[in-house]
């Protein structure tokens, strides 16, 4: 299944105030590469977005959000090896293009969102690196900072807080479609990786295994013995020929 990350607010950096740390370290693998080479920002409306113009996009409407409210946030999609092969760069870009939108507006609870109306600017990165923490690096087999083998494609998404009509939408929220208190609906992460999925599959009519599905890995190791088996009872029975109808 894609992977999909929203990482905690930055300590350092925020996202009370503009996203331009976030945008610039975004352009890290453009450091040393013709302009003719370089990855540019895009989203539902545009192909060639410059730093510039990502940052003004983002900023599109503050007002009434505080000096402290989060004004963007980040949502990292990533895919298997698997699901990259056979495509092309052009193929992930397009995939965010159409379906990102559609599927962050559906994780909103207790609000009908429209998909149109959610502002983003994307960015599509081929590089990853070891962390510290990684266990080639504990083991002496990598360093950190080195970078990984393979295909390592992945897409960062910045999102503003607003839509183009003014609504709020916080998918770090804890709150899940609730109608009481200061914050009403909410945002469902787990939501918003089935939505992925699920478009992902649709678009690319990708065939996933039962072990690469999110519902399956949100499941108890008992609970996945149990729909293994019921996948395979499923299976044998579909293999069985059809005898007909008896008289």
């Amino acid at each position: 299944m894609p992977y999909i990350k929203l990482p905690p607010v930055n300590a350092k950096h925020g996202n009370s105030g503009t996203c331009k740390n976030l945008v610039n370290y975004l352009e890290k693998e453009n450091k040393n590469k013709v302009s003719e080479s370089q990855e540019l920002f895009f989203n539902q409306n545009d192909d060639l977005i410059g730093k510039t113009k990502a940052e003004r996009i983002i900023a599109h409407d503050v007002t009434t959000l505080g000096k402290k409210d989060a004004k963007f946030y980040e949502v990292i999609v990533s895919f298997s090896k698997a699901e990259l092969k056979g495509r092309t760069d052009e193929d992930l870009k397009n995939y965010i293009k159409n379906n990102f939108a559609q599927d962050y507006a559906k994780s909103v609870n207790g609000k009908e969102i429209d998909p149109n109306s959610i502002v983003f600017v994307a960015k599509l990165e081929k590089e990853r690196k070891y962390k510290g923490v990684d266990n080639e690096v504990l083991e002496g087999n990598k360093k950190k900072g080195q970078l990984k083998d393979g295909d390592n494609r992945h897409v960062h998404v910045i999102v503003a807080r607003k839509t183009l009509n003014g609504r709020k939408i916080s998918p770090l929220t804890h709150h899940i479609n609730t109608t009481k208190g200061t914050v009403k609906g909410g945002f469902s992460q787990n939501g918003l990786k089935q939505h992925i999925e699920e478009s992902f599959d649709k678009a690319f009519k990708y065939e996933r295994a039962i072990e690469e599905k999110f519902s399956f890995n949100a499941l108890t190791e008992e609970e996945k013995i149990v729909k293994k088996q019921e996948v395979k009872a499923v299976k044998i029975e579909e293999k069985r020929p059809f005898r007909g109808l008896s008289l």
